[in-house]
């Protein structure tokens, strides 16, 4: 291979991954193609250069090349806080050669093809790598690796897998439920800080901001090293897979919505296991949020009670399960007056031409129609209102 195109990628050790991706592979056969002055070669890795940037969202070999090597998960980052002298050592290697690689340009390599190449091809740019084991060690430190380094929240679908369009819910968007928000906000600023923090269950109506309460505080707080895994109520057996996962560093919200067992089954098992400080339980690092209709998490059918000796330990058993939780907090439905303060935080009366008594009664008339008074139930009626075909739904 050419020495100027000798890019040294099958040298990496470290951030060794980055082989695999997609602009490097094609990186490199650009590279053989040139050693080769491979007049069939050049055009399609030159063009597959490019068409691998445009997909990873890029026209920057450089800003590919940062943005790889800090998502990436390694031997060096995961190990950050006290990576042995070898280790470092090596990093510093690799991110030296990949400077050099940023720095290709491609009027260097259309040069260096020697009129192999069709004229009028598009180039890519070529912003500096600008990283060294310091700054890389500092970066990972407030914002993790590997996965968690490149999505703030994730969900577990077989492995953890981030969430690209997550809920951009904010608390300054959210009306009502004051107190019930500030428990939550305390609770996961302890968790920051390092302090106690306690598991939380929402527990109330529907409609009434548990979820959105949940991802809103989130929202406000992740830039200090908090990150949200989302999941399922048939999923919760799977904490021990997704706890051996976490960057030890970080703080996590493990948010589980809608949670009720129907009966006494493995996952309500799990659920005890883990907010009872079991084996494989909960790190410190972490906290459960969940939200959910039942006080009690699971069904309880007459039929339960019999056919058992100790029936009212069997009841309480069941009952247990929700006292796991250090704090429970409570949204109940807003009476009426609190559902039309609600409304009206959210209108301007003056530009509706409208008064007071007549949005009342109009939202009188959607609650009856659609699902009751709710916090959600007057942000749909606000959308309806203000699209002004109101009559239309009532």
């Amino acid at each position: 291979m050419t020495k100027e195109f000798d890019c040294g990628l099958d040298l990496l050790t470290v951030y060794r991954n980055l082989q695999d991706t997609e602009v490097l592979q094609q990186f490199r056969w650009l590279c053989t193609a040139l050693d080769r002055q491979d007049e069939e070669m050049l055009p399609e890795c030159y063009s597959g250069v490019l068409h691998a940037l445009y997909e990873a969202g890029t026209n920057d070999l450089g800003v590919y090349l940062r943005r790889s090597v800090l998502e990436d998960e390694n031997s060096f980052n995961r190990n950050i806080l006290e990576a042995p002298a070898y280790l470092e050592k090596a990093a510093a290697f690799d991110l030296e050669l990949l400077e050099k690689v940023a720095k290709i340009s491609a009027d260097r390599v259309k040069k260096a093809a020697k009129g192999l190449l069709p004229a009028g091809l598009p180039e890519w740019e070529n912003t500096p790598l600008g990283l060294d084991v310091e700054k890389v060690k500092a970066y990972h430190k407030q914002h993790g690796y590997g996965i968690f380094a490149k999505y703030d929240v994730c969900c577990w679908n077989g492995r953890l897998e981030g969430v690209g369009n997550p809920d951009p819910i904010s608390l300054d968007s959210l009306v009502g439920y004051e107190a019930q928000r500030e428990m939550v906000i305390k609770n996961t600023k302890s968790l920051l800080g390092g302090q106690r923090s306690n598991n939380i269950l929402l527990y109330g109506d529907r409609g009434t901001g548990k979820s959105s309460t949940v991802k809103a505080v989130f929202n406000q707080l992740k830039d200090q090293g908090l990150r949200l895994i989302e999941l399922t109520v048939n999923q919760i057996h799977y904490f021990p897979e997704v706890l051996a996962g976490l960057c030890p560093w970080l703080k996590y919200i493990i948010f589980i919505d809608d949670l009720a067992f129907e009966t006494k089954d493995r996952d309500y098992t799990s659920a005890k296991a883990l907010l009872e400080g079991s084996a494989n339980a909960l790190h410190q690092n972490v906290v459960v949020y969940a939200t959910s209709n039942r006080r009690h998490l699971v069904s309880e059918y007459f039929a339960d009670r019999g056919g058992e000796v100790h029936t009212a330990d069997s009841i309480e058993e069941t009952l247990s399960l929700a006292d796991r939780f250090g704090v429970t907090i409570t949204f109940l439905s807003p009476s009426r007056e609190e559902y039309h303060n609600i409304i009206y935080s959210m209108l301007d009366l003056e530009a509706l031409g409208m008064t007071k008594e007549e949005v009342n009664s109009l939202a009188q008339k959607w609650e009856m129609l659609y699902n009751g008074r709710s916090g959600r139930t007057a942000v749909q009626f606000v959308r309806a209102l203000k699209s002004g075909n109101i009559q239309d739904y009532i």
